[in-house]
């Protein structure tokens, strides 16, 4: 005697597939997700660090106040604020360059921290 499956066999083995999909395509989607922010904190490290780089080779004396640009790196715009600190030491500064996703500054994807000394000739 031929015995196949009967309709409640067949809706089981679907149900049980449709939540394995369900499983694999959420797993699929948190990844791309999760790669998308480690590309956008990877471009904005790099963006900050350009920012320090082009302070440090432009040798200006940053002033205290807040200043915020815009920056394209790897066709992603990305926003940038730009803070100076004193120190103890008066010919130093602290500067945060932050760095954001959308241009209410909202959402930092990354920040970076480094240290201006006062270009010689300039007096306090």
């Amino acid at each position: 005697m031929n015995r196949g499956f009967t309709l409640l066999e067949i809706l089981i083995a679907l149900a049980i597939f449709a939540i394995a999909v369900l499983a694999v395509a959420q797993t699929l989607q948190t990844h791309v997700q999760r790669a998308e922010d480690f590309e956008w904190r990877t471009l904005g490290i790099w963006a900050a660090s350009n920012e320090a780089t082009r302070i440090r080779l432009s040798r200006e004396w940053p002033s205290e106040d807040m200043q915020r640009s815009r920056v394209n790196m790897a066709g992603r715009e990305m926003f940038l604020q730009r803070t100076a600190a004193a120190t103890a030491d008066p010919d130093l500064r602290r500067v945060e360059i932050q760095v954001f996703r959308d241009p209410a500054r909202e959402q930092s994807v990354a920040q970076l921290f480094t240290y201006v000394g006062r270009p010689g000739g300039i007096p306090q």
